[in-house]
Formats: C-alpha cells, sequence, structure tokens
C-alpha cells in the first residue's frame, strides 16, 4: 500500500525526519529490542499516539505500510502537521496554590511561639494550635509568611536573644537557654547566620545607655 502526496512534500523531509519515521514504526511496533530509554520514543509518544488515532480515521493500516524511503518521508510529514496543528495538552502537573493564614489563625500561631519561646516547638505543637494537620500548616504557613515554620521559630529565639543582649549582662549560654537553645554552640551558630555576626559581637556594638 502506497500513500498519494503531492511531489513538493518530498522535499521537505531529509534524513533526520526518515530515522525518526523509522522510530515511529518501531514504537508502533512495540518492538522488544527498541531501548526503554530512547529519548525520540519517549518525546514523540503523543504525536505518535495522534498519527495512529489519524491514519486510523483516514482507513489507513500503518501496519501494513511498506517501510519504503517515501512513506517514510511522508509520514514524517503528515506527523509534523499532526503535532503542529494539534490542540495543546493541558498542564495537569501545576501545583494548587495554597492560600494563607486569616489574621486570627496567624495572631494564634504568633502568640503560642511567643508564650513558648524558651521551650521546644515543634511542627506538631504549631498546627495544633489552629487544628490543621501538620503538612497543610507547614503549607499555609509558609504562603503567608514566606519562610517555614522552624525557620520562622529561630528568627524569633534570635530577636528574643537580641532583647536580652541589649538590655541584660547575663551570660550568653543562659541566654541561649532562655530563648529555646539547647547549648550555646547552635545558639551562636543560627544567631551567626540570621544576623551576621556572633552574640558576643553584636552586643559589643550596641549603644550603652548610661
Amino acid at each position: 500500500m502506497s500513500l498519494q502526496f503531492p511531489s513538493t512534500i518530498d522535499a521537505l523531509a531529509g534524513t533526520d525526519a526518515q530515522a525518526t519515521t523509522w522510530r515511529y514504526f518501531d514504537y508502533l511496533d512495540g518492538r522488544p529490542d527498541r531501548p526503554s530509554d530512547d529519548p525520540v520514543s519517549q518525546r514523540v509518544s503523543m504525536t505518535v499516539d495522534q498519527l495512529s488515532r489519524v491514519l486510523r480515521t483516514a482507513g489507513i493500516d500503518i501496519r501494513r505500510l511498506d517501510r519504503s524511503t517515501e512513506n517514510a518521508v511522508r509520514l514524517a510529514v503528515i506527523a509534523s502537521l499532526v503535532k503542529t496543528l494539534a490542540p495543546p495538552t493541558p498542564e495537569t502537573g501545576k501545583k494548587r496554590a495554597v492560600a494563607a493564614f486569616p489574621k486570627w489563625r496567624l495572631m494564634r500561631v504568633l502568640r503560642y511561639i511567643e508564650t513558648n519561646i524558651g521551650e521546644p516547638i515543634t511542627l506538631a505543637n504549631l498546627a495544633a494550635t489552629v487544628g490543621l494537620s501538620r503538612m497543610y500548616f507547614a503549607k499555609q504557613f509558609r504562603a503567608t509568611t514566606g519562610i517555614r515554620p522552624h525557620d520562622f521559630v529561630l528568627r524569633k529565639r534570635v530577636e528574643r536573644a537580641q532583647q536580652l543582649l541589649a538590655a541584660t549582662s547575663d551570660a550568653l549560654v543562659d541566654i541561649a537557654l532562655s530563648v529555646g537553645f539547647q547549648t550555646q554552640a547552635h545558639f551562636t551558630t543560627v544567631f551567626k547566620k540570621i544576623t551576621g555576626t556572633t552574640p558576643y559581637q553584636w552586643r559589643l556594638e550596641q549603644p550603652r545607655v548610661a
């Protein structure tokens, strides 16, 4: 069986189109020796399905076509047209936008953090304050504040530490423990990451009150 097309179409396809068309044949025939990671087959699988439907609608059985160069060229041209004219496939992988917290819910979380700043604060604790699952709470919290709950709590701990560093002469280790850090070393690491300097240096740079 041979497809009849105007001879000008033959000029539109070259070696690459012919090679791609043989991949089409192999894909449709389901040859076991076709590599499973073949990038061409992966890339054109949708076009192949569309091409098959078009040919079936026209009463043409692609499996009965001989593997002549002429048919290869013509099928490549048809496949290119099908891919060009087919409506775009809707994207299904887009993530749904996560709604931000209502103000009352955010304020409840902030009050909990402020009240328990010197204690361990887990994601489960925070989620429970507003009656949400941990996963959904984390998504909504990040949509509202722009950062993860854990990072937000660390920033609040550092802010409280800055108040104590400026207003008291308490030892660094005591301040670290009072704002919820387990060790002075961890306190210093987090403090420097957020402020750009160590707690000791930050305290020295604060204006002294007469």
